[in-house]
This record gives structure tokens, C-alpha cells and sequence, in this order.
């Protein structure tokens, strides 16, 4: 009888990063009892190091460095992040990063945002998130923010919208949403344009995409 080898228990670490300050400051020693706690109650982890650092995204950030250090000598196998903004100073440094831990056979994943770099869609979902956070009304739309996160879950195949100025601030945010949805396979539809995004060429510029030439029929 062949004996099957159990799968390995991934080596889990934690990052924790906070700007400063006595209050920030017991934030981080809870964060790090949390993150402890958790790692050591999970049977199918192994305990790999919690690392946090005080400062902002752009200071030097040693024990992030000391991190990836252990990531590419193979040392960790996981690493839980409170959200994408503790990790990386922007979205393409994430990316980056993320990719590099990726080839290390190195898994993220991002509590607040609910994902792992494990998903095939990782990189078209943090840019599609970097794209909200930037529009000033994102987090006052708690009905928008719902229906993105159903997108993240592959929920939702086709969004209706009335208008253009419904969906986003500007043109530009439009088009950038327009473009990081159809890379998760999602249309919208402007019913006032009586537009499909899923008909836009994908380099489609600003002017020709609300020049009403991408109508409905035929659909």
C-alpha cells in the first residue's frame, strides 16, 4: 500500500505597520498578539515570524526588508496583511513586490480587501481597487463599494447603470473602471448612452468611448 504524504504546513508570518504615536503604538502590540494568537490556534499553519514596523509606507520599513529577506531564502510560505495600503507605499510597488513573492512560491493575503495572490485575477482586482480609493466619493457609496466586492467574488457578470455620472466622478475614472472590470469579464451598460462597455475596443479613448458609437443593438 502506497503511504501518501500529508501537504506541508505552510510557514506563516505577519506584517504589521502602523505611522506612530503612543495610541498607534498599542494598536501595533495588538495587532501583533492578534496575529500571534491566530497563527499558533490554526493547526495548518507553522508559525514563520510577525514583523511590524513604524512609519509610514515610504520610510526605509526594516522589518518589511527582513521579511522578504526570509521570503527569498525560503523561509516563508505566507504572509497575512491587515490591507494593501500596510503593505506597499502604491499599487504598482505592490504589484511588484507581489509578483517577485509570487515566483518565490510566496502567498499574500489581504484581510480587509478579502484577497489572496493566489487568485488568477489578483492583479486586475488591486488595480480596480486602487481606481476606487482614488475617487473621493468611493467610500460615501456604501451600495458601490458592495457591488465591487460582489465583483471580486465573480457574483456579478453585467452591471446596469443609468448614467455615467452615476457610476463615476469623471471620464477618466469611468473609462479606468470600465477597463479593470472587463479584465474580470464584467460588462456595464449606460442606459442613458445606450452603451455596452463589453463592445469598446479595449484601447477605446475617451472621446470615442461616450460618442454614442457602441450601441445596444444587435446585443
Amino acid at each position: 500500500m502506497t503511504k501518501v504524504n500529508p501537504t506541508p504546513r505552510p510557514r506563516t508570518a505577519a506584517y504589521c505597520r502602523i505611522v506612530g504615536g503612543e495610541e498607534q503604538s498599542a494598536i501595533l502590540e495588538s495587532q501583533k498578539t492578534c496575529y500571534t494568537e491566530r497563527i499558533y490556534a490554526n493547526p495548518d499553519w507553522i508559525m514563520a515570524g510577525i514583523f511590524a514596523d513604524i512609519g509610514d509606507s515610504c520610510s526605509r520599513r526594516p522589518e518589511f526588508q527582513k521579511m522578504l529577506r526570509k521570503c527569498r531564502q525560503k523561509k516563508i510560505d505566507l504572509i497575512l496583511v491587515k490591507s494593501v495600503s500596510r503593505f506597499a507605499r502604491n499599487m504598482a510597488d505592490c504589484l511588484s513586490i507581489v509578483r517577485e513573492l509570487r515566483e518565490l512560491g510566496v502567498t499574500v493575503i489581504f484581510e480587509k480587501e478579502n484577497i489572496s495572490t493566489k487568485d488568477p485575477n489578483f492583479d486586475a482586482l488591486t488595480s480596480l481597487m486602487a481606481e476606487f480609493a482614488r475617487s473621493e466619493c468611493a467610500q460615501k457609496r456604501p451600495e458601490f463599494q458592495r457591488m465591487i466586492r460582489k465583483c471580486r467574488q465573480k457574483k456579478i457578470d453585467l452591471v446596469l447603470v443609468k448614467s455615467i455620472s452615476r457610476f463615476a466622478r469623471n471620464t477618466v475614472d469611468c473609462l479606468n473602471y470600465i477597463r479593470a472590470l472587463r479584465t474580470l469579464g464584467i460588462a456595464v451598460i449606460f442606459e442613458k448612452k445606450d452603451l455596452l462597455t463589453a463592445k469598446v475596443p479595449e484601447y477605446c479613448g475617451i472621446s470615442a468611448l461616450f460618442n454614442g458609437a457602441w450601441c445596444l443593438v444587435g446585443v
